[in-house]
């Protein structure tokens, strides 16, 4: 028996430059250019001819950020008042101790706590950025981080950036406190 083997003339990936790229791109965004047919007149694959056309328009947009308004700062208040009861938020602490209130003794019992009303300052927020461009929610910390690199060099102290997802339904935070990032 003869045995017949065919084999195939090695094909090598084609790499294009950047300039030809962006002459073609720039042929197929003329009014009444058909992208099939700039293809084919340069013997590439059309849907390859669509990637570098959506590449394009990707890169064209750096992910910025838009500043959000802040109203003016409240400072919360030095000496909280606790004695107003209707003004106070209990919280069921499993602890068998006393409550230590700042410093004044609530009378509430060993297991409960009072904690004052209004806004607590735990991390101070002077400026909130909103990223124009969506996330991808399972990004993490160093995404949104690298993110944030590259639009101002570096994270800002006490600065807040905010990102939603591509629906706009979900929101992920980054926060420098001057120290670190949350």
């Amino acid at each position: 028996m003869n045995e017949l083997s065919v084999t195939k003339p090695y094909q090598r990936r084609r790499r294009f430059s950047r300039e030809f790229k962006a002459q073609i791109v720039a042929k197929c965004l003329e009014p009444g250019a058909s992208v099939s047919r700039i293809a084919l007149d340069n013997g590439l694959n059309a849907n390859m001819v669509r990637r570098w056309m959506s590449e394009a328009q990707r890169a064209d947009k750096t992910p910025g950020f838009v500043p959000v308004k802040l109203p003016a700062a409240t400072s919360a208040p030095s000496n909280p008042s606790v004695s107003d009861k209707r003004s106070t938020i209990r919280i069921e602490i499993p602890r068998p101790r006393r409550c230590g209130c700042s410093g004044v003794a609530c009378g509430a019992g060993p297991s409960m706590c009072c904690f004052a009303p209004g806004p607590v300052g735990m991390i101070r927020i002077d400026e909130i950025w909103l990223a124009t461009e969506p996330l991808d929610m399972r990004a993490g910390p160093d995404k949104a981080l690298a993110r944030v690199i590259q639009v101002f060099g570096s994270a800002r102290p006490h600065c807040a950036y905010l990102f939603a997802n591509k629906r706009g339904n979900r929101m992920k935070v980054l926060i420098h406190d001057g120290l670190g990032i949350w």
